[in-house]
């Protein structure tokens, strides 16, 4: 019902899966085109390197291959793609989860860098440090996928720009990460008010509640008045926003 209300509102039905459960309908709204665009999470092939992660790795990889099995079942065109969280763990292997997604047929991929303070506990066994064989692996990675543009879309290189910075203790603000012409994210809690930010500005004032009007009414004239900067954003706020508007970005050093 959620997602045939959002789709009578033309609005995009975005879904990140860990595909391991799917609910008893799922082929009935798939084939009624409900979904926009699917990703799975899923950042190595290698069930010992995914597992521990993730887990249920082959079950993963057997709904994907179900799932692409209903895409040509019922003729959708909806966008399948995988999201891969890169790591110290991870980064040799992205070569085999590249070329599996090639051979089964993924229309994305999008990768997001591991960031965590030197003081966290995982710190040396995932991050990736700048000028590091892992960072020069991972730069010769996207590289290569520059040229397999006609394959399927790839997003994250300057996700991995913005968290070197990171790494180096540089300061950034975020402006108006979720806005070009429209808002492109938005954020609606238990009450119904809605928010232009999922994510740091959850906090900011509503622009509105679905249970006075519709969504579409009061969005159609909104003006954003003025910048809306943040300082508290996150590098999870960045992969969104770069995966899917990448036009939005205007980052601006401290």
């Amino acid at each position: 019902d959620i997602l045939q209300k959002i789709a009578d509102n033309e609005m995009d039905r975005f879904i990140v899966s860990n595909f391991v459960y799917f609910p008893p309908n799922f082929e009935a709204m798939f084939a009624r085109r409900l979904i926009s665009s699917l990703s799975v999470s899923l950042d190595s092939v290698h069930e010992a390197t995914n597992d521990r992660w993730r887990g249920q790795t082959a079950r993963v990889i057997k709904n994907i291959r179900w799932v692409l099995g209903l895409k040509k079942k019922h003729s959708v065109r909806t966008e399948i793609g995988l999201n891969a969280v890169v790591s110290r763990k991870t980064v040799y292997e992205l070569d085999d989860l590249v070329q599996f997604a090639l051979d089964v047929g993924l229309n994305r991929l999008n990768f997001q860098l591991v960031y965590l303070p030197e003081a966290h506990k995982h710190y040396d066994e995932l991050s990736i440090r700048p000028g590091s064989p892992e960072a020069q692996h991972l730069l010769k990675m996207y590289d290569k996928l520059a040229g397999m543009g006609e394959h399927f879309r790839v997003s994250g290189k300057a996700l991995f720009e913005v968290s070197r910075r990171f790494v180096q203790g540089q300061t950034m603000s975020l402006v108006n990460c979720f806005f070009q012409k429209s808002p492109h994210y938005l954020a609606i809690d238990g009450s119904g008010d809605v928010r232009l930010c999922p994510c740091a500005c959850k906090d900011a004032a509503p622009i509105g509640n679905i249970k006075e009007a519709r969504l579409r009414d009061f969005l159609t004239d909104f003006v954003l008045e003025e910048d809306i900067v943040c300082e508290q954003f996150s590098v999870n706020c960045l992969g969104i926003w770069e995966s899917a508007h990448p036009s939005t970005f205007d980052l601006r050093l401290a």
